[in-house]
């Protein structure tokens, strides 16, 4: 999956679409905490993206085939970024960005990574968020930087299904995680 800078935003957005509307002003003080804003910044502030080059022209002909300069986002240190947010500022939207860039762009390779995704899927199960019940349970499930512990995974995944809007995504999810390790719902 291709990360573009645009592509954030909805996971933001998408963070408050799991929560009910009573809850979403809690965490909206969330989008404007410092080291939040200092991710963000890595994503769209041209002076903290990185230096790239893309081809540019027809690459089946080869014509007018150059190198292109761009600004890219800085993943990497918006990750870091994101990950400081989730500890220090307790900050959920930053979890859930972060978690997303994981899954998207570093994908689930690296063992640090792999810490920082089991510490902040923790985290919004910890809230309650939707998604947390979701992650964390995946997170135990794959033994994602601990042991596995399918017993725990299928208790986190039913306790999301109560907790969970019934008809959202994540439900549909939770059930199908529920009927994989041999539960029931």
């Amino acid at each position: 999956m291709e990360l573009s800078a645009s592509s954030l935003k909805p996971i933001q957005e998408g963070f408050f679409t799991t929560i009910p509307q009573e809850r979403q002003k809690v965490f909206e003080r969330y989008l404007a905490t410092p080291i939040h804003l200092e991710a963000l910044g890595y994503i769209y502030d041209e002076r903290k993206m990185l230096d790239g080059n893309v081809s540019a022209g027809d690459p089946h002909t080869k014509e007018g085939l150059a190198k292109k300069s761009i600004k890219m986002p800085n993943w990497g240190e918006a990750l870091k970024s994101f990950y400081n947010s989730a500890k220090k500022e307790q900050n959920p939207i930053s979890a859930h960005a972060g978690i997303y860039i994981i899954k998207s762009y570093f994908g689930q390779t690296s063992g640090e990574n792999l810490e920082k995704r089991r510490d902040m899927s923790k985290m919004l199960y910890t809230i309650q968020h939707c998604s947390g019940y979701l992650e964390y349970g995946d997170v135990l499930a794959n033994g994602i930087a601990t042991k596995v512990d399918t017993k725990e995974a299928l208790r986190i995944y039913q306790e999301g299904m109560k907790a969970c809007p019934s008809k959202s995504w994540v439900s549909q999810v939770l059930s199908a995680k529920i009927l994989k390790l041999g539960g029931k719902l």
